[in-house]
């Protein structure tokens, strides 16, 4: 059973990027919203501070004695029952909840509205990548017009764009700068043996205040869903999150998610994928499932197949992160950002089985380690 949580930051974030970073006059940028491994590991972190014992324990030994925790946290390397099922940023309007999504690769938002990237057969002049699929994602739109950055989609907005209509912008897109600004600090390197300034080592950092709770009891945070500990979390608390270990309350809330439109995808046999969290993939750009046929992409799974058509999503990033237990940098991996499209056709098998093979992390893709997954990575959605 999965629990839902409602975060509310009490000051700034920081969720720092992976730009090199740390010279003299460098800038280090900020992420909105954070990797889920961030808010992974402020939740396993506060299940270790109610317990202080254990919290010894598993900074020494990696693992807890007591087997209640253990079977829960398991160990860095092979975790238990914890796994960060969503997250999203998020809407509190009293006791009413709304999880926002980035705009998916498949949505472009312009001056005058939301148009949608189409998948076409490419001319034949068209340069295409080393494995070209049969078509290309093409953006609709009447006229040429400049891009907009940023914004989320309501939930109303989100089942729209889930049931295949195209959202509109005055109704279903809020703006980033409504949720959330950048929050600029200096900071000045310190000498650790000496506890003194560092000479000219003065920097600055990005950090991200969400919007506070305003006199109409609407307030920014994270909705979050979190499997496999719901009787170790404290139902209300406090997280250190991010960067600097920022405080931000904690609370359990009643959340349903949108259920995925499977009569649709089993009438027409076709389907899309978009990535809620970023992909951790061993065929790169492509699920480790989907497999490469003749010149056809299929996707192959238990009681199920498809085929892929189209793809879309932006610049690959990477993560990393710091392992607490070992004190080194985690290794940098090459993800696919959340927001990616995939493409399907010829849907054969059974629509219940291609659901569970997504709701299961993609099958568990043999790049995306038991670690990784646990932490909320290969989150993905169906659509019609």
């Amino acid at each position: 059973m999965t629990l839902w949580l409602f975060i509310q930051p009490v000051d700034s974030l920081f969720f720092r990027g992976n730009l090199s970073f740390g010279e003299a006059g460098e800038h280090g940028t900020g992420t909105m919203p954070p990797q889920p491994s961030v808010m992974a590991g402020a939740l396993r972190s506060a299940i270790l501070g109610a317990h202080p014992e254990a919290l010894h324990q598993f900074t020494r030994e990696g693992r807890c004695q007591d087997p209640q925790l253990a079977q829960c946290l398991g160990t860095p390397q092979k975790p238990g029952t914890f796994r960060l099922r969503a997250l999203h940023l998020a809407r509190r309007r009293q006791d009413h909840y709304e999880p926002l999504h980035p705009l998916p690769a498949d949505l472009v938002q312009l001056e005058s509205g939301l148009y949608p990237l189409i998948p076409q057969s490419p001319d034949p002049g068209m340069i295409l990548g080393p494995q070209p699929l049969p078509k290309t994602a093409l953006l609709h739109c009447p006229r040429t017009e400049k891009p907009r950055g940023g914004g989320y989609l309501t939930p109303e907005g989100w089942r729209a764009h889930l049931r295949g209509e195209i959202p509109e912008a005055s109704r279903h897109v809020v703006e980033d700068g409504e949720l959330h600004r950048t929050d600029p600090r200096l900071g000045i390197g310190l000498d650790p043996r000496a506890r003194t300034a560092r000479e000219g080592l003065i920097y600055t950092t990005d950090g991200h205040a969400l919007t506070p709770e305003g006199p109409d009891s609407t307030a920014t945070g994270f909705l979050v869903g979190v499997d496999g500990a719901d009787a170790f979390l404290e139902r209300e608390g406090l997280l250190r999150l991010g960067g600097d270990g920022r405080a931000a309350g904690f609370g359990p809330v009643d959340f349903e998610p949108e259920a995925p439109p499977l009569e649709a995808i089993a009438r027409n046999r076709r389907f899309r994928l978009i990535l809620d969290t970023p992909g951790l993939f061993a065929g790169g750009h492509l699920p480790q499932a989907i497999q490469q046929q003749g010149d056809q992409h299929w996707l192959q799974g238990e009681g199920f197949s498809a085929r892929l058509t189209c793809c879309a999503h932006g610049r690959p990033g990477i993560i990393s992160g710091w392992d607490l237990h070992r004190w080194c940098p985690k290794p940098a991996r090459r993800v696919v950002p959340a927001g990616a499209v995939y493409w399907f056709e010829d849907l054969q098998g059974d629509p219940e089985a291609l659901a569970a093979w997504v709701a299961d992390g993609l099958a568990r893709d043999r790049a995306c380690s038991e670690a990784r997954r646990a932490e909320g990575y290969n989150q993905a959605t169906l659509a019609a």
